[in-house]
């Protein structure tokens, strides 16, 4: 598969903002949270453009080994660590064996693999999407669905009170339509529609945060960084270079290890370091650790 350059270095770039967004409290992380959207529209699209000559059965037991097998591996390291310190802490076992378990794993930002499978089973039907034919209408449609999803999501997770993961489920939702448009324009051969049609979502985006309510923060800002960025790094490809090519393998790993990273450097002397220099120091440290994991028959982990 031909690698789209800037698209790696968006991946880049939303994993750090992922790291952000776990950080807590801190300004911007409305910002940081734009990740997630960005990690789902570009899985989605790259689903849609990609030719694959796959059967449904071995693109299951593909997308099993990439997601659900790491998905239980960090279950179980996730699951252990926290029964390790209840039992250093004499504290109850029911605390960490909560219903959700079973559909996100031990950690909560675990949660986006089994989800990320869901989808991918679900999306691989639809590749036929991006073949030739009404591709412009059929992008349209979806695009709007997304647009309308933003705002219908964001009001249910206000006034609803959905226990976790169903405010995870629901804001990763518009993502999905919203990937699947750009994965159709992006492979509809055409650059001059293509380039219409993006700029076209960027537009869109900018008038609803101009005449938008403001309550809508929460999901309106990181959702306007994505589909911006995401967008963006499908019209312009970008050249190729061998940093980011490397970093943006380890995306996966640094969004699975970061919290273990984050909780063990709080517990240390780094805790009292200025957060924003803490995040920093998570994503790189992150990086780091994957990177060796990459080097070890646990790659298939990270």
């Amino acid at each position: 598969m031909n690698r789209i350059v800037n698209v790696e270095r968006l991946r880049i770039l939303a994993a750090f903002g992922i790291v952000w967004f776990h950080a807590g409290n801190v300004y911007g992380r409305s910002i940081g949270y734009a990740g997630l959207p960005i990690f789902m529209m570009i899985f989605c699209a790259l689903i849609i453009s990609t030719q694959s000559a796959s059967t449904y059965s071995d693109y299951i037991k593909k997308k099993s080994l990439r997601l659900i097998k790491p998905w239980i591996f960090w279950s179980c390291i996730y699951l252990s660590l926290k029964l390790i310190k209840q039992i250093y802490y004499n504290e109850p076992f029911t605390n960490e064996f909560k219903r959700y378990v079973f559909f996100v794993g031990s950690a909560v930002h675990l949660w986006y693999l089994p989800y990320a499978f869901v989808i991918s089973l679900l999306l691989f039907p639809l590749k036929k999407l991006s073949g030739k034919g009404h591709q412009f209408i059929v992008a349209s449609l979806l695009a709007g669905a997304g647009f309308i999803l933003i705002f219908l999501c964001r009001i249910a997770m206000v006034h609803l009170n959905i226990p976790v993961p169903f405010p995870q489920w629901t804001f990763a939702l518009p993502a999905i339509p919203l990937g699947v448009t750009i994965g159709i324009m992006y492979s509809a051969g055409s650059n001059k529609n293509k380039h219409i049609f993006f700029t076209a979502m960027i537009a869109t985006t900018i008038l609803i945060n101009i005449y938008g309510n403001i309550s809508y923060d929460k999901i309106l800002i990181p959702y306007s960084y994505a589909i911006i960025l995401v967008c963006g790094a499908f019209t312009w490809s970008g050249k190729f270079d061998f940093i980011s090519h490397e970093w943006a393998s380890l995306c996966f790993g640094i969004y699975l290890i970061h919290p273990l990273v984050a909780s063990v450097l709080s517990r240390s002397c780094m805790g009292q370091v200025n957060p924003y220099c803490m995040i920093v120091i998570v994503f790189l440290l992150s990086s780091v650790i994957t990177l060796v994991l990459k080097k070890t028959p646990l790659k298939q982990f990270a």
